[in-house]
């Protein structure tokens, strides 16, 4: 058995992507490290030279999800799956399918035009976030807290986009890491002085949360309503009730690691071995 590690030109270097690479080569396993921005894909290629697959690329553009496609075509198993990997990068389509299987979520609406972003944002009321459909890293999100004032900004935004309910944070949100059925860990996000982001792209630090059995639970249940077989899932309290944000379904987990000092390599490792 031979397992392929999919990256591409942001994540080639990742401290995750290493590990993984290390953990492979600790069990004698034999593995590549696959570039999808210089492996050529075409539709009649059969022969990846690799039996299963971890993907590990940066977000779910149309070009990944397809590079992703044309292995599993090829009878290629691909960890998180590419129809996986699609729904968690459409964050629309996640939160429908999250909603649909009775979690909660924020109000939100997927908007293609200015005045349907400025009806929206009237329906739910400020403050609101803004964030493209895809997207990582908090790249191109937008907290508006003033319409008339802000209103300048829906008219630079490359629609279609998400306008969302914005959730006080003020001790930050929860990131839960799942491998399968199981709640590894829980890590609790802080943004920033002068920053309302809690991505760890924008300098946000993060601290131990106790993992509850309710929390743990939910992560667990939204992690296999997208059909992951790992997740980040990006979890809120407000008051009693936890709401869920987001499935990272190609998560990053070196926080987790220098957080807690619980390094789920071994666990994402077993899905391949």
């Amino acid at each position: 058995m031979k397992v392929g590690i999919i990256v591409d030109n942001i994540t080639k270097h990742k401290w995750e992507n290493e590990e993984i690479a290390k953990e492979l080569k600790r069990r004698h396993i034999k593995h590549e490290m696959i570039n999808i921005y210089t492996s050529p894909i075409n539709i009649e290629k059969r022969n990846w030279g690799i039996d299963i697959a971890l993907a590990r690329t940066a977000s779910a553009t149309h070009f990944r999800i397809e590079a992703l496609k044309s292995m599993e075509v090829s009878g290629v198993e691909v960890i998180n799956s590419s129809e996986c990997i699609r729904n968690g990068g459409d964050k629309y389509t996640s939160l429908v399918m999250l909603y649909a299987n009775g979690l909660l979520t924020p109000k939100t609406f997927i908007v293609s035009s200015f005045e349907s972003a400025v009806k929206a944002i009237s329906e739910i009321g400020t403050p609101v976030v803004l964030k493209p459909a895809f997207g990582t890293y908090g790249k191109g999100v937008f907290r508006v807290m003033n319409l008339e004032k802000e209103l300048h900004l829906l008219d630079e935004l490359p629609y279609p986009y998400i306008v969302q309910e914005y959730i006080p944070h003020k001790h930050g949100d929860i990131r839960v890491f799942v491998v399968g059925n199981e709640a590894l860990g829980a890590i609790r996000r802080i943004a920033p002085k002068d920053e309302w982001r809690t991505n760890v792209s924008v300098g946000a630090t993060s601290r131990p949360q106790t993992l509850t059995k309710k929390l743990s639970k939910i992560a667990v249940r939204a992690s296999k309503v997208l059909g992951a077989k790992y997740a980040g899932v990006d979890i809120i309290k407000r008051e009693n009730e936890y709401i869920v944000l987001e499935v990272n379904t190609q998560p990053d987990f070196r926080g987790l690691y220098s957080t807690l000092g619980v390094n789920p390599v071994e666990k994402i490792v077993n899905l391949v071995s």
